[in-house]
């Protein structure tokens, strides 16, 4: 009997000794590093186990350093068997332990990358009673990648994405939702490396609640055409890129708000974010008439200039369904808008001319109403590379407006009241498809590109607009318009990008553009006001003087060589990786153009024709004097020609608006600019960045309007004309940095200056000569805050100030001083155990110089809000009271060589809202 079990046993060893030879090995490879800072650590303890976590054996840790010694990574090799799950579990001191499940899939060949070993940093313990507690890094640089850790900034419940944007070092972000880092702006927001509603940065920057991100990045990214060819070819992109904490990368994100307030404000919004690798879905709906983006006590942005123009209301509601995976990249997108605008509006505006300045002085009211609906699809495949991309659009809109203008030299010269509406629809439909492929040889690695872009758009609509004559006395006009825009485009483009092993680089390409559309507007001048559907009545009634029907056509041809140098930054404790960057660059292009008009209006009925070859040469230098990326300048030099517009060429008269008349000018001709550009980067220590830059744009010929004023019947004639000699030079200097001991201490100085000399035609109604005007203009700014911040306390004390001295060459030029000055203070703290926050902003705005003297105030604007978590923060209550005393106004200044223009609109009434915020997440269980 013991014979008959030993053979079983001895059967059943070698079956199984015969499947584990049988099974295939693969080499597994994983990086162990510092979950934050990323950087390597080689003395970690790493421990291989099976899926039941029994050990197995202890990993030996490869340190990788370069030939200074220094420590650029820490890496694992494993042979493992196919279709087998490990877990690999490793200890550091100072570090919690980490775990990282390890699953090989049974048809796996070669080698595959397991992921990051990525152990927590271990931020506190106790020792005899007493708590040492490590302070959290806000900011550091790793190589050219600046990264904020999110962690560090403690914010009250409720916030989100742009509030801790806000609060980063050396970060500012507008009320356009522009963000700028250390002075240079960030081209796109990104959201775990991929691009988010087609990167429209406001959908993320209010809806993202902010304990959902893990950190911040800040770099320069390839494009995905050459993160799919292993290329470096396209121009990257500054890029701000939002990580989210590994719980919220699978399931949803939601949150949903409700507010309402005096003054009739409401706001409504819901926020979907939903993930199932390789998916992502998005839903954002909206409705509000508020238009108010700015955080009471968080923002020092409350100047007048800035504020809204206009009452907005808004509904909306947009999606985005995106699938990613290694293969193919599709996103749709598709939103819908309804939007209602109120604007009211007060404008003063003087002409510098020759012994005489006539003043223009206007009120008006204008209402838009308009329907959006976009339809978007773009589809990638990664290799090899193309691109398919869908996009419609649609639209209505109407409009209505009344107001009424003044003009005076030393008297009243006329008044005239004038009232309209209108409504149209427009529509448009772009395609495009496109591709990209590499050829090898011994020297060179060539990559060959293309593509297809074709288009349609169609405008149509209609307006109805009266003028009422108070003085001089006259019968009332009548306007009503007709009008159609219809334009169709084709471009297609072969290039080719050559690389040579002597880090030079050649491109060459060509654009064929060709475009055909058509304008037309009838002008009606009906007794009394009505639609142009009453067709019967219009022949008898058309203004042929004021009526044009054109046809246009453009055959471009763009072929051009770019020859490019690039070179290698060396591994260092900064930069772990050699890095590969352009150090200059020569644009050397030609585009002939001809293009063709046939125009009728009134008597001329003209076929126009242009042949032009313009040059736009462009040269780029980057220079590393340290060999990293703590020191960077950066040199840009171009020259642009610009063919005129055929329409301006065309010799007509146009007095369809009382007072006003346009003139052609067949003799125009084409602009010319030149441009420079130097720029300096430092980074430093006490996270401080450092930047300084110089721009310099002269207008060799720019177009200009000449100004003809008539004293007598107040008429202004305006003609396209070219001038020289106007140029603008900006000089910037921006800093930022942190100190005290824990860095609790923020200062940061934006600091630009402008020299603006305006060039400009303008006479008097029977002068012989138009006079050149020359007006120059120094604006000196500085802004600048001091922050201190510390656990639930944030106090930020700011000022601003914007002085502008304008002389001009006229010899009855008055020498104009504006300036506009701010100071104040915001602050906000967290109740510790309520959790409640309580912000409060209290800002003084002055403002001298202007011509209106009841534009010379001082406006005390005072803010506070008070929120309260709840249902252990999902749930954010908040009362919010927006300017408190009623003093702001929002007020535009522009002086040039023709003028001074200063404009008042009215902005939003005080008024206090009541906000509920729910938040919740759902997170699937794990696999």
């Amino acid at each position: 009997m013991w014979k008959i079990q030993f053979i079983i046993l001895l059967i059943s060893v070698l079956s199984l000794s015969n499947n584990i030879y049988a099974q295939k090995q693969v080499i597994v490879q994983s990086a162990v590093m510092d979950d934050f800072l990323e950087i390597p650590l080689p003395d970690t303890k790493v421990t291989l186990m099976s899926a039941d976590s029994i050990p197995i054996k202890t990993m030996d840790v490869m340190k990788m350093v370069n030939k200074e010694g220094n420590v650029m990574g820490a890496q694992l090799f494993m042979s493992l068997a196919t279709g087998e799950k490990y877990i690999l579990h490793g200890t550091h001191d100072g570090y919690d332990d980490a775990w990282l499940d390890i699953d090989i899939p049974a048809d796996a060949n070669g080698s595959i990358y397991a992921g990051d070993l990525r152990l927590p940093k271990h931020f506190s313990r106790d020792l005899d009673e007493v708590t040492v507690k490590a302070t959290k890094v806000k900011m550091f640089w790793k190589g050219d990648t600046i990264v904020y850790n999110a962690d560090a900034f403690n914010l009250p419940d409720g916030s989100m994405l742009d509030d801790l944007i806000r609060q980063m070092p050396g970060v500012t972000l507008n009320d356009n939702g522009e963000i700028f880092v250390n002075g240079r702006k960030v081209d796109e927001l990104l959201l775990g490396s991929k691009s988010f509603f087609r990167g429209k940065s406001e959908v993320l920057l209010k809806n993202l609640p902010y304990y959902t991100v893990k950190n911040i990045k800040v770099y320069d990214k390839t494009s995905e055409r050459d993160e799919a060819l292993g290329s470096d070819i396209d121009p990257k992109k500054y890029v701000m890129d939002v990580n989210l904490a590994s719980q919220y990368n699978r399931g949803i994100i939601a949150n949903v708000e409700a507010a309402g307030g005096t003054s009739d404000r409401y706001l409504g919004r819901v926020f979907l974010l939903g993930f199932e690798d390789p998916f992502r879905f998005s839903i954002v709906g909206n409705v509000n008439n508020v238009n108010e983006t700015r955080h009471i006590g968080q923002s020092s942005s409350w100047t007048p200039e800035k504020m809204p123009k206009s009452q907005v209301t808004t509904r909306s509601v947009a999606g985005e369904l995106k699938f990613d995976n290694y293969k193919v990249n599709e996103t749709l997108n598709a939103d819908f808008s309804y939007t209602s605008d109120l604007m009211d509006m007060n404008r003063r505006s003087e002409l510098f001319l020759n012994g005489l300045t006539p003043l223009a002085t206007m009120q008006s009211s204008t209402r838009d109403w308009s329907h959006r609906l976009r339809l978007r699809n773009n589809f990638r495949l990664k290799k090899p590379w193309m691109h398919i991309d869908i996009d419609y659009g649609h639209r209505s809109f109407s409009s209505a407006s009344d107001g009424i203008s003044e003009q005076n030299d030393s008297t009243l010269l006329s008044r005239i009241s004038d009232f309209g509406h209108g409504n149209g629809t427009a529509w448009d439909l772009k395609g495009s498809i496109g591709g990209s492929f590499s050829v090898k040889k011994k020297t060179t690695h060539t990559f060959l590109n293309y593509s297809l872009d074709v288009g349609h758009e169609d405008e149509r609509g209609q307006s109805m607009r009266q003028y009422g004559f108070e003085v001089p006395s006259a019968s009332p006009l009548h306007n009503v318009n007709d009008y159609m825009d219809r334009k169709t485009k084709g471009r297609l483009w072969l290039n080719s990008i050559t690389s040579t092993k002597n880090n030079f680089r050649i491109s060459t390409g060509a654009f064929i553009d060709l475009e055909r559309s058509r304008k037309r507007d009838f002008l009606y001048r009906p007794d009394s006001l009505y639609l142009p559907s009453q067709k019967d009545a219009l022949e008898a009634i058309t203004d042929f003087n004021n009526s044009y029907d054109s046809r246009y056509s453009l055959e471009s041809y763009n072929t051009g060589v770019i020859i490019s140098k690039t070179g290698l930054l060396q591994p260092d404790e900064t930069l772990p990786i050699p890095y590969d960057y352009e150090i200059w660059s020569i644009d050397i292009g030609a585009i002939p153009k001809r293009e063709s008009l046939h125009y009728r209006r009134a008597a001329i009925d003209t076929l126009v024709r242009s042949t032009t070859v313009l040059f736009s040469p462009e040269f780029t230098l980057n220079l590393f004097p340290t060999g990293s990326y703590g020191r960077m300048i950066t040199l840009k030099a171009s020259y642009v020609t610009e063919a005129p517009s055929l329409y301006d060429m065309i010799d007509y008269r146009d007095d369809s608006t009382p007072l006003i008349v346009k003139l052609g000018n067949p003799g125009l001709k084409g602009n010319q600019t030149s441009y420079a550009e130097a720029n300096f980067y430092r980074r430093g220590t006490h996270q401080s960045l450092l930047h300084v830059g110089a721009t310099f744009r002269y207008f060799h010929r720019s177009t200009a309007q000449s100004v003809v004023y008539d004293p007598v019947s107040a008429t202004t004639t305006y003609r396209p004309v070219n001038v020289s000699g106007n140029y603008v030079a900006n000089a910037s200097f921006d800093m930022t940095r942190t100190f005290g001991k824990d860095h609790l201490w923020t200062w940061s100085d934006n600091t630009d200056a402008t020299f603006n000399n305006s060039v400009d035609h303008s006479m008097l109604q029977g002068e012989s000569a138009s006079h050149l005007n020359t007006v120059r203009t120094l604006t000196l700014h500085d802004g600048m805050y001091i922050q201190f911040s510390k656990g639930a306390l944030n106090v930020r004390a700011s000022g601003d100030v914007r002085w502008r001295h304008t002389t001009g060459r006229m010899r009855d030029f008055s020498t104009l001083n504006a300036v506009d000055f701010q100071y104040g203070m915001s602050a906000r703290y967290t109740i510790p155990v309520l959790k409640t926050t309580i912000s409060a902003d209290g800002t003084m705005y002055s403002r001298r110089g202007y011509g209106s003297s009841s534009l010379n105030t001082n406006d005390f604007v005072m803010n506070a809000s008070i929120s309260q978590p709840m249902l252990k923060g999902k749930l954010v209550a908040s009362v919010e009271a927006f300017d408190i005393l009623h003093q702001l106004s929002q007020v535009n200044y522009e002086v040039n060589a023709q003028g001074r223009v200063e404009t008042w609109y009215r902005s939003l009434p005080h008024y206090v809202m009541l906000h509920l915020v729910y938040n919740f997440n759902i997170s699937p269980a794990k696999k």
